[in-house]
């Protein structure tokens, strides 16, 4: 994690921001090991397949829940696209209203950019590792920063409450 005045760049499981960092917290009734196991369930459930629901929600391996986000059956991208960042709302706003430490870190942030620092994903992430010196610049992304962007709203709403 590269922390400025102005922005934290995270990537990887050990950065608290990231969806693969380890933490329990208990969304529609079950209890999660990390926001990325949430949001692979909630892709699953989305499309209406309870099998690979269900072996997300016994898979302890991030990266393992995933690959089976991947298979989820009657995918679509478009249809994804209409609620994925709501999904990836719910599963971070539970990880950080339901871990104190972790929604203090989240609130310390202030008013920073929160930025994916993920080279590999345009999506969730800006398309640039941490180290890159044009990070902290939006102009300069080749990604959305989905991550972030649900992030700072998460962070709001916590501010709010």
């Amino acid at each position: 994690m590269i922390e400025t005045d102005d922005y934290v760049a995270f990537y990887g499981k050990r950065d608290i921001y990231s969806n693969f960092y380890p933490c329990e917290f208990v969304y529609d009734g079950h209890t999660f090991n990390c926001s990325e196991q949430c949001f692979m369930y909630l892709k699953a459930m989305h499309f209406n397949d309870p099998d690979i629901a269900w072996k997300i929600l016994i898979t302890r391996s991030p990266f393992d829940q995933k690959q089976l986000g991947k298979q989820v059956k009657g995918f679509t991208e478009a249809a994804w696209m209409k609620v994925r960042e709501q999904a990836m709302f719910a599963a971070c706003y539970a990880k950080f209203s339901q871990n104190d430490l972790l929604g203090r870190a989240l609130l310390l942030t202030k008013n920073k950019l929160l930025i994916e620092a993920s080279r590999s994903d345009t999506i969730w992430g800006v398309g640039l590792n941490e180290y890159d010196p044009n990070v902290g610049n939006p102009e300069q992304w080749r990604g959305m920063n989905l991550l972030g962007q649900t992030l700072m709203e998460v962070r709001q709403r916590l501010s709010d409450e």
